[in-house]
């Protein structure tokens, strides 16, 4: 039996290699994974120029620190096999843990405590940076009036960076 000869277009995976795959933002999702797909507030207001670069640095590291506080009230038991080993949970700093971990909580519990100082709540914050709600949600939720969560976390972050700035170590010039 002989091969057939395909005329017009080559089919994907034939050819020289010109041809590239589909990327990912190339193929619409369907409706099923667009209800899946979670919301990221903090993407949204980075990528719509009302959160700076240095913001969602800060959204991110309060994100860790909060994450590596609560991990061992959040971890998975049915399935420990992908915990990390070495961790020191409740053992004291230095058995396990490194510098950076010990950092980033420093400075979230730093924040957390500045926080209450200021006035702001940490809460409708930390529904934001963490649990992924958006500002308009918590407004809602709260019955406040439009964009004061979304002040609200602008004024959260700007204090994180003002107390990271103080807390990095001058160099003598």
């Amino acid at each position: 039996m002989a091969k057939r000869k395909v005329r017009g277009k080559k089919r994907a995976g034939h050819g020289k290699g010109t041809e590239t795959a589909p990327q990912s933002e190339d193929i619409p999702a369907t409706p099923e994974t667009r209800r899946k797909r979670r919301f990221d507030p903090l993407g949204w207001l980075f990528r719509n120029g009302k959160l700076s670069a240095a913001q969602l640095s800060a959204a991110t590291a309060i994100r860790r620190g909060f994450e590596s506080i609560t991990f061992a009230a959040r971890m998975r038991i049915s399935n420990p096999s992908g915990l990390p080993c070495g961790l020191s949970l409740g053992q004291g700093p230095g058995v396990g843990e490194a510098d950076w971990a010990i950092d980033l909580q420093s400075g979230y519990l730093e924040w957390a405590e500045a926080m209450d100082a200021e006035g702001l709540q940490l809460g409708p914050v930390l529904d934001v940076i963490v649990e992924g709600m958006s500002c308009a949600e918590i407004d809602r939720q709260r019955r406040w009036r439009h964009g004061t969560a979304k002040r609200d976390l602008l004024q959260a972050l700007d204090l994180f960076l003002k107390l990271r700035q103080e807390r990095q170590p001058r160099v003598a010039a």
